[in-house]
């Protein structure tokens, strides 16, 4: 699958700040196939209703959109809404419909979906909710895809600042994300908006206690085949970026 690097160009040109830089890295040289490849990988195909939650920069959808029949997706930030309607109106993508939106509160029916595809989010909102949002949209049996960040993710940013720029700051982020983790492991009163460290176990946890059962848990990028956009699957023995596969009971 390979996209106009002229259109990748033009819409960058229209970003600012950290979303150009982020667009820029995800879509590359317009090669979306490793995208495509690690939908087979895990299962994401020929389902008749997907939903895409918490979209970006679309590079996942438009895939999701050529494997499967029809996508709906939706994005918090109104800026890639925009960014990602102008790539799919520009390659005629026809079978997707997207949405401004949380998804801690999806605008989405019961019963909704046959599949949903959730990477590089759930951490940023609270994920206990979005969790039941997901259930709650799922048809019984339906399978759910959701990627979270351990301890390590974060250690390697504080140290390592990965993709440090001018307009990216992820010493920062770290530690943001670090001390809201203590401030609610502890109770420490109301927590501000941002990342927070969410182990596996603790995902798994709270997926099962709303109804899903655990298919896997493996390192990100590591079901069925090694295909990580990572080196590494911990950091400084602490757990790194992980996914999870979850089915909904059937009912």
């Amino acid at each position: 699958m390979q996209i106009s690097t002229e259109i990748v160009s033009r819409i960058k040109a229209q970003l600012g700040g950290n979303d150009a830089e982020f667009f820029a890295r995800v879509w590359s040289d317009g090669d979306v196939q490793k995208y495509a490849d690690r939908l087979k990988n895990i299962g994401f195909c020929d389902d008749r209703m997907v939903l895409d939650a918490g979209f970006g920069m679309g590079q996942w959808m438009y895939c999701l959109s050529q494997l499967n029949h029809h996508v709906e997706g939706i994005e918090y930030s109104q800026v890639r809404c925009d960014s990602v309607k102008t790539i799919f109106d520009t390659l005629d993508v026809t079978n997707v419909n997207l949405k401004q939106g949380s998804i801690e509160e999806l605008p989405y029916s019961d019963n909704h979906f046959d599949s949903i595809f959730c990477y590089g989010v759930i951490f940023i909102t609270d994920f206990k909710r979005s969790l039941r949002e997901f259930h709650r949209v799922l048809k019984p049996g339906g399978k759910l895809y959701v990627t979270g960040n351990g301890l390590g993710w974060y250690l390697h940013l504080l140290l390592d600042q990965r993709n440090q720029s001018d307009s990216y700051d992820p010493r920062q982020l770290a530690i943001n994300a670090l001390t809201k983790s203590l401030a609610q492991t502890y109770e420490l009163g109301e927590l501000s908006p941002g990342q927070v460290v969410i182990p596996s176990k603790v995902m798994v946890s709270a997926a099962e206690q709303v109804g899903f059962h655990l298919v896997s848990n493996s390192p990100e990028g590591m079901t069925n085949g090694k295909a990580s956009f990572y080196d590494v699957t911990e950091y400084l023995g602490e757990e790194f970026i992980y996914e999870l596969r979850l089915n909904k009971s059937a009912e």
